[in-house]
């Protein structure tokens, strides 16, 4: 009678590259991710153990309003500064338009043409001014 052994399953780990959201955080092997970044997997496995843990929050992978816009740099088409749910403004990061328009939580019926170009202010509301004496 023979002893059937599962295969060992590398451990993997859920990375958020510099510079990009967390709309592109992705799984990576241990072994890659020693090739890659020794001393981050070194400090995290430190710090957390080999206990599963999830630093991420589902909501920051979600476009909570789009800032500006501007023309891609690598193709036709357009990049919009996204503000991510739950996250800062110092958190926004371009992104494709095409992957973002879909999406229900952002103005749905809003044409891109309407965000504002970087570069170019945001358009404010026109606010009324109070006159004097007209509360009395």
């Amino acid at each position: 009678m023979g002893v059937s052994a599962e295969p060992v399953r590398e451990a993997e780990f859920l990375v958020k590259w510099v510079g990009k959201s967390h709309a592109h955080n992705e799984w990576v092997a241990e072994s890659v991710l020693a090739r890659l970044a020794k001393r981050k997997l070194a400090n995290f496995k430190r710090r957390h153990g080999a206990q599963p843990c999830c630093l991420a929050e589902d909501c920051w992978s979600i476009p909570e309003r789009l800032v500006a816009r501007r023309p891609s740099p690598v193709g036709p088409g357009w990049e919009v500064l996204a503000k991510w749910t739950g996250l800062g403004y110092e958190h926004s990061t371009w992104e494709v338009h095409t992957l973002l328009l879909p999406c229900p939580s952002i103005l749905p019926h809003t044409p891109l043409a309407s965000f504002p170009t970087q570069g170019q202010a945001s358009p404010r509301p026109e606010r009324r001014k109070l006159l004097k004496g007209a509360l009395a």
